[in-house]
């Protein structure tokens, strides 16, 4: 936004309050930045009656300051809420996540499970089983199941990469990778049933 304000030679920008502007210190800076290298510059805040410039009074950058801290401390503690939510549902045995490739998720929000895709299911197992015989590499892999029908949800060809992380996806023996552990304990109420 800076930049295009800068190229097109804007004054002014106007926004609803300080948060839907920035919600972090190194953003107030820039804009900081912006404002203060032309005495003509103008932040308008909308909701909150407030405008901004190089010649603002301190007491106006020190209210701006504040709202900046809130609004990022709101983002640091809405980001410790998510995560804590989302390592309780891994304790109770749920993944907070879509399923991968072979299952599909069903049920209601708060209590849906994954449930093996009989559809897809058959391929990721031969996907395995070819790649446990040693003769194939994954580039070679990928043309094959591409051809016996597997493909990404969207109905695309899987790549390289992404064949790699399905057949080292801990899931698939009904394990639960998360932030780069594997979780065993306790995800029988999440998932029914192992392809593999």
């Amino acid at each position: 936004m800076l930049r295009y304000a800068r190229k097109n030679k804007i004054k002014v920008i106007i926004c609803e309050k300080v948060d839907r502007l920035t919600r972090s210190f190194r953003d107030a800076v820039r804009i900081n930045e912006w404002m203060n290298e032309d005495p003509e510059r103008e932040i308008h805040l909308v909701k909150e009656n407030c405008i901004l410039s190089k010649d603002s009074k301190s007491h106006e950058k020190f209210i701006w300051n504040m709202k900046v801290s809130v609004a990022q401390f709101y983002t640091d503690n809405l980001s410790e809420e998510v995560k804590k939510g989302q390592m309780e549902k891994i304790a109770q045995g749920w993944l907070p996540s879509k399923s991968p490739l072979g299952y599909k998720t069903i049920g209601e929000k708060g209590r849906k499970i994954h449930v093996i895709d009989e559809n897809v299911a058959p391929l990721i197992r031969k996907m395995f089983e070819l790649y446990a015989t040693g003769n194939y590499s994954l580039k070679k892999l990928v043309e094959i199941m591409y051809r016996e029908g597997l493909r990404t949800r969207k109905g695309n060809k899987l790549v390289k990469s992404r064949m790699a992380a399905l057949l080292s996806n801990p899931f698939y023996y009904g394990a639960i990778r998360w932030n780069g552990k594997s979780i065993k304990e306790n995800i029988a109420p999440y998932f029914k049933g192992t392809i593999r």
